[in-house]
């Protein structure tokens, strides 16, 4: 089997960069240091909106620095690009599964990327993507982790 690519949702990307989770931050490190991650569109306007609308002064003190953290944020993860099936596929995962349309469409991409683990912090989302995936390609940070620190990935 290939190497597993990493689809990530937003609460994952921004969770990683806590400082009071260095665990957290090392694991994704370790992750995009060695394998591809991959994220919709959508995950660039929503980590724009947590940086310059809901928490700006955890991310800088101007425009100029939050705009950094965005760069800097996203560095590293690829976007996929926007496939019109997805919309439909993105609705019956809503409805199958109960999680908002906006996070279906994180499960909608790791069920179309063959292999794919999703790197997801929310948890409705991540019961939805082990029943969906199986529990071993859908992990919290905190899986990540410990997979990390026991040296399976």
């Amino acid at each position: 089997m290939s190497a597993p690519v990493f689809v990530v949702d937003t609460s994952a990307l921004i969770d990683s960069l806590q400082a009071d989770h260095e665990a957290w931050s090392e694991a994704f490190a370790h992750v995009q240091a060695r394998y591809d991650v991959l994220a919709p569109l959508r995950v660039v306007y929503e980590v724009g909106n947590i940086v310059h609308r809901k928490h700006p002064e955890a991310f800088g003190k101007s425009l100029e620095d939050r705009q950094q953290v965005v760069a800097e944020i996203l560095q590293g993860v690829t976007i996929a690009a926007w496939e019109k099936e997805s919309v439909a596929r993105a609705g019956e995962i809503t409805e199958r599964h109960g999680v908002t349309y906006y996070d279906a469409t994180f499960l909608d991409l790791a069920l179309a990327t063959p292999g794919s683990v999703l790197l997801v912090q929310d948890e409705k989302l991540r019961e939805a993507a082990a029943k969906a995936l199986g529990k071993e390609r859908a992990l919290s940070l905190d899986h990540l982790a410990a997979a990390v620190k026991k040296g399976t990935l």
